[in-house]
């Protein structure tokens, strides 16, 4: 299995499944978001994959922010959390 500075393909697409950005990923192991995109960029599978797991991410979030707008007790809560979910 392919690895980036010591990360296993798999264990980069768990943590964007799990919502980590790709900046995070990449300082997490001291370099930037550019770098690690030109890597996935350059397997069209690990690519494909990527983009996979970053749409279910996407759906997880949007669960979440619709959570918090039904959960919203008060106007400053309704507020902040339409606020998070265009993020």
């Amino acid at each position: 299995m392919a690895e980036w500075y010591g990360l296993t393909e798999e264990a980069i697409l768990e943590r964007i499944e799990d919502g980590d950005s790709l900046s995070e990923i990449a300082a997490s192991v001291g370099k930037n978001r550019s770098m690690l995109t030109r890597w996935i960029a350059q397997d069209e599978q690990r690519s494909a994959r990527a983009r996979s797991v970053r749409a279910l991410a996407a759906a997880a979030w949007d669960e979440k922010a619709e959570a918090e707008i039904r959960q919203a007790s008060d106007p400053f809560e309704l507020s902040k959390a339409k606020e998070l979910s265009h993020h």
